[in-house]
């Protein structure tokens, strides 16, 4: 999954706005913890499998902490940082390292805004 996935780019009064989907980015998180936790087990393939000889799943593993670096170098240039779908904040590892990321947005200067979408209007609601 790439970042660009869960994170949209706009501009409005001269401020830098990124809108952040805690729905997506759980997503990413999942999958990165998944993945490194795949990549680091003890399983090997041999002609018996199910696959009949195919070749091994190749996966480049991005950890979490990757993720996280990243998403934090594209958000930095930001002036707002908006977030979207926070009930997908509920488990809390995700939750500690989203926190993390909004703490050190904050820390230099950047705003951070909550916004719900109401999915019967799709009306977003500034909080």
């Amino acid at each position: 999954m790439k970042r660009r996935d869960f994170l949209s780019l706009r501009s409005s009064d001269d401020q830098q706005i990124v809108m952040l989907s805690c729905q997506r980015l759980f997503v990413g998180y999942h999958d990165a913890r998944n993945q490194m936790a795949y990549a680091g087990s003890s399983q090997s393939c041999s002609d018996e499998d199910w696959w009949s000889g195919e070749p091994p799943l190749a996966m480049e593993a991005q950890g979490v902490s990757q993720l996280f670096t990243e998403l934090k170098e594209e958000i930095e240039q930001a002036d707002v940082l908006v977030l979207e779908d926070r009930e997908w904040m509920q488990d809390e590892d995700f939750s500690i390292q989203l926190k993390q990321l909004l703490d050190q947005f904050r820390a230099h200067g950047g705003e951070v805004r909550y916004s719900t979408r109401n999915s019967k209007t799709n009306t977003e609601e500034a909080n």
